[in-house]
């Protein structure tokens, strides 16, 4: 695994090609915590520690506070107990995200937020989990998308965009709903996912903002509940959270998509 700009396959630039669609050049740079240098047994180890929602939460905290240089491990104790954080801190130190020194621990990697290492982790679900060829933060000519795709999949000739959400939903609103659409209408997939990475309700915030998005766009359209908190948007559309896990949800959508691309006898 190469650089994020570099690692775009040929497939996903030739589907986008055929869109009208070119990327543009950039020095892209390795902005998930340089996961692309590391060796691929650490990156083995962290992809299984990634699926753990707590862990997650714990290295959002790690990277937050680790901007402004070394902290205890008992402020890491908002979202875990502090077993639970004690746990996860042995598993970054082993893997070389952090290191302690007595009570303190200091962040090695240079990241400013969870969100690009998040990209990467819901692209290799949907590469060693679900057979996908998958490029992230794909930066695209033009402003019709808004900026760059967080993830871009291919697979049985079809095109998934899939929008990553760090944060928890209170952060979510009506403009970012809106980009996401407009992205999904510039890049023409065959299936998109709107995913917030967070265990709360769908229904209470994100639902309600993409139910006010589409009545604005006077589209007859409404939010259907998948199942749990997954919820389609119209044809080929998701929000998904990632409860119970980010694994079985996304697989649950693609699932959903390729089924209603079947033949029905």
């Amino acid at each position: 695994m190469t650089s994020a700009r570099e690692a775009i396959p040929a497939e996903i630039r030739a589907a986008l090609l055929r869109r009208g669609l070119e990327l543009r050049d950039s020095d892209g740079g390795d902005d998930a915590l340089a996961l692309s240098r590391w060796p691929p047994a650490a990156q083995d180890r962290f992809y299984e520690a990634m699926q753990r929602y707590s862990f997650r939460l714990v290295l959002r905290d790690v990277i937050r506070l680790g901007q402004r240089g070394s902290f205890g491990a008992v402020e890491l104790s908002r979202h875990a107990s502090i077993e639970a954080v004690e746990e996860h801190l042995e598993a970054l130190v082993a893997i070389g995200v952090v290191r302690r020194r007595g009570p303190h621990v200091e962040l090695l990697a240079q990241a400013e937020s969870l969100g690009p290492t998040l990209e990467w982790f819901v692209a290799e679900v949907l590469r060693r989990e679900l057979g996908f060829c998958v490029g992230r933060g794909v930066p695209l000519r033009g402003a019709e998308t808004g900026g760059d795709l967080d993830v871009v999949a291919l697979a049985e000739g079809v095109l998934l965009l899939v929008e990553v959400k760090s944060g928890p939903p209170k952060h979510q609103g009506v403009a970012q709903v809106a980009a996401f659409l407009d992205r999904v209408a510039a890049v023409a997939p065959q299936g998109a996912i709107f995913f917030e990475d967070t265990e709360l309700r769908m229904a209470d915030k994100v639902v309600v903002l993409f139910e006010e998005v589409l009545a604005a766009r006077h589209l007859a359209r409404r939010c259907e509940r998948l199942q749990r908190e997954l919820y389609t948007v119209g044809p080929g559309i998701y929000i998904a959270n990632a409860h119970p896990e980010v694994t079985r949800n996304l697989a649950t959508c693609v699932g959903h998509l390729l089924r209603g691309r079947g033949l029905q006898p």
